[in-house]
């Protein structure tokens, strides 16, 4: 594992990086924020993923964890976001053309990131809200 050192101290990034594997992405999100957010409990659907639903609607978020994929192998990641987040975030509106949709992508450190993928009917911006409310929850717990 790379020190602190090692890092550009420049960027977002530049702190110690988490080991995405040891960490179950269910419990990213305490109950506290889901319940400030409007999501209800998350449901894993796999080692590295976590769906929640929004209590009011069909609105909802997932999220997914690279362990052993830098950012860089991610072909279409957007633009750049200012979050306040520890760690850089790309937002990416509409993926494939899909209104309603939006991920947003938090680059961990140079061999793992995670995404949040969010969709609200075809309310891309809502979406995107949705998206930056859970990475801003989820950044804070890693920190």
């Amino acid at each position: 594992m790379p020190s602190p050192a090692e890092h550009n101290e420049s960027t977002a990034s530049s702190q110690e990086p988490v080991s995405l594997g040891d960490l179950k992405p269910c419990e990213l999100l305490s109950s506290g924020d889901r319940q400030e957010i409007g999501l209800v409990e998350g449901l894993e659907l796999d080692a590295d993923t976590c769906d929640w639903s929004l209590e009011s609607s069909s609105s909802g978020v997932s999220l997914d964890l690279y362990p052993e994929a830098g950012i860089d192998s991610v072909p279409e990641r957007g633009s750049p976001v200012d979050l306040g987040t520890n760690y850089d975030a790309y937002e990416l509106k509409a993926p494939g053309g899909g209104e309603g949709a939006c991920v947003i992508m938090l680059d961990i450190s140079e061999n793992s990131y995670l995404m949040l993928t969010a969709t609200s009917g075809t309310d891309t911006e809502a979406a995107c809200e949705l998206a930056a409310k859970v990475a801003e929850r989820v950044d804070a717990s890693l920190s």
